[in-house]
């Protein structure tokens, strides 16, 4: 298991930006879970910033977690692969 911050942003229903600040708690080569405060609509697009790192991904599943909700998060193909596990310097 991972736990790394991420910051999230998306455009609500009337187009304005949200924001909000969680971590990630797993990731594969197609997407991610996270957990953040609040609830998103299954299919919202958003971007993920972690590492230094912006993501385009879509949101698959949310569902309530002890802190806030965990959200599973499919990255749009041209960022598969690029979320890897990072390099430990000796």
């Amino acid at each position: 298991m991972v736990h790394e911050p991420v910051e999230v942003s998306w455009r609500d229903g009337t187009g304005a930006e949200q924001t909000c600040t969680g971590f990630i708690k797993d990731y594969s080569r197609s997407g991610a879970r996270i957990e953040i405060a609040q609830p998103l609509r299954v299919q919202t697009r958003l971007q993920v910033n972690v590492r230094e790192q912006r993501l385009s991904a879509s949101v698959k599943s949310c569902t309530r977690a002890p802190f806030g909700f965990t959200i599973g998060l499919e990255f749009a193909p041209d960022f598969e692969g690029i979320l890897t596990v990072p390099r430990r310097t000796a």
